[in-house]
């Protein structure tokens, strides 16, 4: 799936941005941009507002530090999963995978937090 992301001179230098329902991070440096998704490889925290000085970013969760050229960890062999990035009259698109089973949109989890299910049902308290 195409996302659009905006356009690249909008894409700060000093962090990720998250798109896509959070589900990818792009970041800018230089006239270079570039698209992960949004998983660190350290424990899985959200990369969206993690912060990007000279070409490296820092997961806010566990300090863990990237280079944003390639997305390797620095230190280890782990890496960011790269996205195809398109930039097409100054805006930027990211080709998105299509979702892990195993993810679930913020919708999905925001009708979870909901005081009643989808069929009116009161939740059990302490669930």
């Amino acid at each position: 799936m195409r996302i659009g992301a905006g356009p690249a001179a909008g894409i700060p230098e000093t962090g990720c941005v998250a798109i896509g329902d959070s589900r990818a991070v792009v970041v800018r440096v230089g006239s270079e941009v570039r698209a992960y998704r949004n998983r660190c490889s350290q424990g899985g925290a959200d990369l969206g507002g993690a912060g990007v000085d000279d070409g490296i970013v820092t997961c806010g969760a566990h300090q863990t530090r990237f280079r944003v050229s390639d997305g390797v960890q620095i230190g280890s062999r782990r890496k960011l999963e790269r996205l195809p990035v398109e930039v097409v009259n100054g805006e930027v698109f990211v080709m998105m995978p299509d979702a892990d089973p195993g993810e679930r949109p913020e919708r999905l989890l925001a009708a979870d937090r909901d005081a009643t299910w989808p069929n009116g049902i009161e939740r059990p308290t302490g669930q």
